[in-house]
């Protein structure tokens, strides 16, 4: 398994879904926008890549993100 701990996760996914919405007039969030953001996403990613087993969890805790993982 995996455990990662990260700050924020996809501000610049928050970001370009904000644009599309505010600027561009869309009505509403891309399909992939949740995926994108969520915290358990970069452990997820690690775990596959690197062909582990085992319970995967994203920490968010900002700073102190790597010390509660």
């Amino acid at each position: 398994g995996a455990v990662v701990g990260i700050g924020v996760a996809g501000f610049e996914t928050i970001e370009e879904n904000y644009r599309a919405i505010l600027i561009e007039g869309r009505n509403r969030a891309a399909i992939f926008t949740v995926p994108k953001v969520m915290p358990g996403a970069a452990a997820g990613q690690v775990s596959m890549s690197l062909g582990l087993r085992g319970p995967v969890f994203g920490v968010t805790s900002a700073c102190s993100s790597a010390n509660h993982a």
